[in-house]
Parts: C-alpha cells; sequence; structure tokens
C-alpha cells in the first residue's frame, strides 16, 4: 500500500493488533471460510482480505474482488497477479451505471459512495471522482452467488443491499459487515442491519477468537453505542 496511506496503516497494524475488529473479523475468516466457498469481497481497497481468502478458498473456491477507485484498483491488481481472482473495478451498488465517489482526506479506506456520509462527515471530501457501478443482482446473473461476503463500503451498506435482495434472499450468504459506532452506527449501519433482518438473516457479534455470539435485534443500538470506533458484524441465514 501508499506510505501515505496513514489510515490503513492505522486500521490493520494499529486496529489489527490483538482484540481489534480487525484481528476478531481476520480470525471469523480463518474459522469459516472453506475450500469452495465463493467469496465477495465487496470494498476490497489493497486487497487485505482478498489475499487471506486465497489462503482459504483452495482450487475449488471463487473470489471476487470489488474496488471501483482507479488508483487503488491498479494496486490491488499488483498485490494479487498470482491470485485466481476477478478483480472488478467497479462498486456493488444500487443501480448499475456510475456514481460519486467521495474521498476521505486521511485515505482511501475511508472513501464513500453515500452523499449523506459527507454531510454527516465533512473531512470525505472535498475531492470526488466518477466509478463504475453494478447491483449485485446484475452481477450475479453471469457469476457465481456468494457463499461468503465481506462489505466494507463506509456508510453505503443500505444502498448496496437495496441492489441485493434477490441474491441474498436466494443464496444466503453469510455477511461480514462493518458497523460504525454511536451516531453514525445509528444512521447508516442500523438501516442496513435491520433489512437482512427483515430477509431472514440473525446478526452476531465478534470476540477475540473469531467466534460469535447472538446478538438480539432490539440490542443493536446499545451495542453500536458501546463499541469504539468501528466493529464488524456477521449476518447469517436462519
Amino acid at each position: 500500500m501508499p506510505w501515505s496511506d496513514d489510515a490503513d496503516f492505522t486500521t490493520f497494524y494499529l486496529a489489527g493488533g490483538p482484540g481489534g475488529p480487525e484481528y476478531k473479523l481476520v480470525r471469523w475468516f480463518i474459522r469459516n471460510l472453506k475450500s469452495g466457498d465463493v467469496f465477495y469481497d465487496v470494498g476490497a481497497n489493497y486487497g487485505f482480505y482478498t489475499m487471506l481468502a486465497s489462503e482459504l478458498l483452495g482450487e475449488e473456491g471463487q473470489l471476487h474482488a470489488f474496488e471501483p477507485l482507479p488508483e487503488v484498483h491498479e494496486w490491488l491488481a499488483r498485490n494479487s497477479p498470482r491470485l485466481a481472482a476477478r478483480l472488478v473495478d467497479a462498486a456493488l451498488w444500487d443501480a448499475t451505471g456510475t456514481a460519486t465517489l467521495y474521498k476521505h482526506r486521511l485515505g482511501d479506506a475511508f472513501n464513500t459512495l453515500e452523499k449523506e456520509v459527507t454531510d454527516f462527515d465533512p473531512t470525505r471530501g472535498p475531492g470526488r471522482t466518477e466509478v463504475r457501478t453494478i447491483t449485485l443482482d446484475d452481477y450475479a446473473k453471469a457469476e457465481k452467488p456468494p457463499t461468503v461476503m465481506k462489505i466494507d463500503v463506509e456508510g453505503g451498506e443500505k444502498r448496496l443491499l437495496a441492489g441485493a435482495e434477490k441474491t441474498l434472499r436466494s443464496a444466503r450468504p453469510a455477511i461480514a459487515m462493518e458497523a460504525w459506532a454511536g451516531e453514525g452506527g445509528r444512521r447508516f449501519t442500523l438501516p442496513a442491519a435491520r433489512l437482512l433482518l427483515d430477509w431472514g438473516y440473525e446478526v452476531r457479534s465478534l470476540d477475540e477468537d473469531g467466534g460469535t455470539a447472538p446478538l438480539a435485534p432490539e440490542s443493536l443500538p446499545a451495542f453500536l453505542d458501546a463499541i469504539r470506533g468501528w466493529d464488524n458484524l456477521i449476518f447469517v441465514s436462519k
């Protein structure tokens, strides 16, 4: 990754340490991503989870990584030259076409397609660029649907899910989704979580070893208020 991207260094070398949100998620993938799975890395960034998944899927698995920003997608491709992966230079979104991506001043880990996030967090501008988008439902018409997904789209989760309902209702993949703390969580994470709950998923929290524990839907607001910065939630079909 670029040395200048302080945000990603913080994410994976500080928050990725034991007990941190990314450490817990890595442990969950090690425990749950199996040979033969079809993994969709949505918001692949520089490819950390793409490369991790490639070690776990085996020759029978499939790997699809989505990263729309051209300069970051170039790093993803550079990091993954020998992987049997489909690297998609588009964002999964609620419509197939193009959309405006708003860049964060701290680093590309925090870029977003959700305009409301820029109103909530003014640091996510003024840089912007047009990127290609596709819905999961459109993409899965020509590809195997996911059995496991990682969603990290910086507040755009509900918009992404709006273009994924048909596939998620039929394929029922396990989903690891980033969750924001506090007001950001209530405003952006909670509506997406409730949508998945409406579609017959149950939500689980992660422990340090990558294990999960059920969360009651009514406890989600309190859970988001209690976490620091961000965490990850696991959604599995009932």
